[in-house]
């Protein structure tokens, strides 16, 4: 429906991570940057910005690659425009995960992403020396920053209850196994709900309370994706394939 891995291309980057899979495709590199654009201020800071969002979105997906190896499966990873996917081949029974088990491997990216923002609140709080007060001393101070930022903001998104996110899978799969037969059609609902709930909530958060810029990224992103939910549930209804 959602999440389908984009067409390789001559410009992939491709390497094993723990013996996994990754590729990552052009169009990554594109939106990491667009992800940080306004709070840019030179060529340093968007590259330690890109690694830092490349490091944390490689460490969520490890996290449901990860469980899905101890499933008996073998995944990979591929990260492109709208952050990564994880996949994975049948095992050698050719049996489909269960849905217990589908919640544990889609879990594991946001508890992976946590992880990594409690290690980075670590360093900057605790780790960090004031004679870091230097010029490649505050660059450092910057990129474990942004980690931190990084990771609590991308969890806590993560699991907001919209498809194709990990809250928005957690949801489909609890609610297809309680309501087999409405199950899907629920979650769907949900998921509109949600993303329309999420784009106002923000635009309320940083134009009304802090009298800011909306990030017209974010809200696009989640509408686009109630959208899509949307038009989903409405072939569903009508009994058409989408």
């Amino acid at each position: 429906m959602f999440l389908a891995e984009p067409t390789p291309t001559p410009y992939d980057v491709s390497f094993r991570l723990f013996g996994i899979p990754v590729r990552i495709h052009p169009f990554f590199w594109v939106i990491a940057l667009l992800l940080g654009y306004g709070s840019l201020t030179g060529p340093w800071d968007a590259m330690l910005w890109v690694m830092a969002v490349l490091i944390s979105i490689l460490v969520h997906e490890l996290g449901h690659a990860s469980v899905r190896r101890l499933q008996g499966y073998a995944p990979r990873i591929t990260l492109y425009g709208f952050g990564g996917l994880t996949s994975h081949r049948p095992n050698q029974f050719g049996t489909r995960p269960s849905a217990l088990s589908e919640i544990l491997a889609i879990a594991a990216g946001p508890a992976a992403g946590l992880s990594l923002a409690a290690g980075a609140f670590a360093v900057y709080y605790f780790g960090i020396h004031p004679s870091l007060d230097t010029s490649l001393g505050l660059y450092f101070r910057g990129f474990v920053l942004s980690m931190l930022a990084i990771n609590v903001f991308w969890s806590i998104m993560n699991l907001i209850p919209v498809i194709p996110l990990d809250g928005g899978q957690i949801a489909r799969e609890a609610l297809v196994k309680a309501f087999p037969r409405r199950g899907l059609e629920f979650a769907l609902m949900l998921s509109v709900i949600a993303a329309l709930v999420t784009v106002l909530s923000v635009y309320q958060i940083f134009v009304v309370y802090f009298r800011g810029h909306p990030p017209y990224f974010l809200m696009f992103l989640f509408g686009y994706m109630g959208f899509q939910n949307f038009m989903y549930l409405q072939s569903l209804n009508s009994g058409q394939r989408y």
